[in-house]
């Protein structure tokens, strides 16, 4: 589609203040303002936002005058494999799982099995909760049924993917 006006689009960056009633936090999310009308401004932002909510902005104009608002949110598009990585790893992630799998005490001959790595990939990887999971059980060997191939160095799942490298593992077959 050709552009029809006069003028191309200009980038847009500002930011979102997102504070909690009680005082006891704030925070920034960069936006990226793809679209203004005489009804509200569309942008795109990497933090999750909620619907009805109302977020203190400033916003930076072509002119590099920032402009102090308020705006609700009435829509989201959500939009991406990265959003949907974002709102799995809301409830799934290293700690959660670490908070369901640890337990105490831990006895002599205890063993850690993990199995269904294939199953959570590409939304956890084994390395990341391993490490979580050292500090909690380094004490009793922790064993992954892993669907992939191991060269003495690296494990690489499904044999395709570029390793990262977990230095402690070794193949037990």
């Amino acid at each position: 589609m050709e552009e029809r006006r006069r003028t191309n689009r200009r980038t847009l960056m500002s930011k979102l203040v997102m504070k909690r009633l009680d005082g006891s936090g704030q925070e920034e999310a960069e936006i990226e303002i793809v679209d203004v009308s005489k009804t509200g401004i569309g942008f795109t932002c990497s933090k999750l936002l909620d619907i009805g909510a109302v977020y203190e902005s400033f916003l930076r104009i072509w002119t590099q005058e920032v402009i102090h608002a308020f705006l609700e949110i009435v829509r989201i598009e959500k939009k991406g494999k990265e959003f949907l990585l974002q709102q799995i790893q809301r409830f799934a992630n290293n700690k959660a799982f670490v908070d369901k799998i640890q337990y105490r005490p831990h006895n002599p001959g205890d063993v850690l099995m993990l199995t269904g790595i294939g199953e959570v990939f590409p939304f956890m990887r084994i390395h990341s909760l391993l490490e979580a999971l050292q500090p909690e059980c380094s004490d009793i060997p922790i064993l992954v049924f892993y669907p992939g191939k191991y060269d003495g160095r690296f494990v690489r799942l499904f044999d395709r993917l570029e390793p990262n490298p977990y230095y402690r593992a070794f193949s037990i077959v």
